[in-house]
């Protein structure tokens, strides 16, 4: 309890600085440090920033990540950002694995690029993309916070639209057309909204690949600039024979049974397993 209450206090003086800085010096980019030692460049007056600052960024998923993967391991980052995933990710499979990072913006592709370079990694691949359910050219929204970056108008409160771009796009069946690889093991999404384009363009990838693990964002904020509900796309998913769990309170991987409400609300991260042949 005690512990709890320090923490809490802990990192709410945090935030405290962290807004301070932000004032500041609101322009400023941050070297944080990963949970495996990398070095991570990121703006500082940003979401993950923030929590980089405070308490750390998606503490259980980046653990997971961490705890999945094994050298030789193929890593698909769809939603690449500024590559935190990449990076854990890229240490983590080793010079045989190899990781591939989907990122249309050009903001966040500079980033990506500059930590990729901080962290002498040799085993990324960049591709300027987003993956979507069809190859082609759409309107992509570029957010002042570029993390809120989607393909639609969301609901996300953090989403202040500064303009609209034309992005390539690419689908997971043309992209395996085009790249073809012998096993893929894990592949993340965080699209703001976009995951259930991504699994509509890849029948193909899903069936060339079973067993690969899938650690996606689903949220009912982002979701509704799409059309569909939390709760739509997680029955899809089982439909598609998809084993789902959600992080517990403790961190560990739960199974989903049923329906929860907060699906989609307070908890937004799910594990989807492909069945294996």
């Amino acid at each position: 309890m005690l512990q709890k209450l320090t923490k809490k206090v802990k990192n709410r003086l945090r935030y405290e600085l962290w807004k301070v800085n932000c004032r500041n010096t609101p322009r400023a980019v941050n070297t944080f440090t990963l949970p495996d030692g990398s070095p991570f460049r990121y703006p500082l007056n940003s979401a993950i920033g923030g929590a980089m600052f405070i308490d750390g960024f998606e503490n259980l998923e980046v653990a997971y990540v961490r705890q999945v993967l094994q050298p030789g391991d193929i890593f698909l980052d769809i939603g690449a950002n500024g590559g935190l995933f990449t990076v854990i990710a890229a240490k983590q499979v080793g010079p045989t694995g190899h990781v591939y990072a989907f990122e249309p913006g050009l903001r966040e592709l500079a980033l990506l690029r500059e930590n990729i370079a901080l962290n002498g990694l040799t085993n990324v691949t960049v591709i300027e993309r987003a993956v979507s359910d069809r190859s082609g050219t759409t309107r992509f929204a570029i957010s002042t916070d570029g993390a809120m970056n989607s393909l639609a108008q969301t609901n996300h409160p953090g989403q202040k639209i500064e303009q609209w771009l034309t992005i390539q796009t690419v689908s997971l069946d043309d992209f395996i057309q085009q790249v073809p690889l012998a096993q893929v093991n894990f592949v993340k999404m965080d699209v703001e909204g976009a995951e259930r384009l991504i699994f509509a363009g890849g029948e193909q990838f899903f069936r060339a690949y079973p067993g690969v693990t899938l650690l996606f964002e689903a949220s009912d904020i982002n979701a509704v600039g799409f059309g569909y509900t939390v709760k739509d796309f997680l029955l899809f998913l089982q439909g598609l024979g998809l084993k789902l769990f959600y992080f517990d309170e403790i961190g560990q991987l739960a199974p989903i049974q049923g329906e929860d409400v907060s699906f989609g609300r307070e908890i937004y991260n799910f594990v989807a397993i492909s069945p294996k042949e």
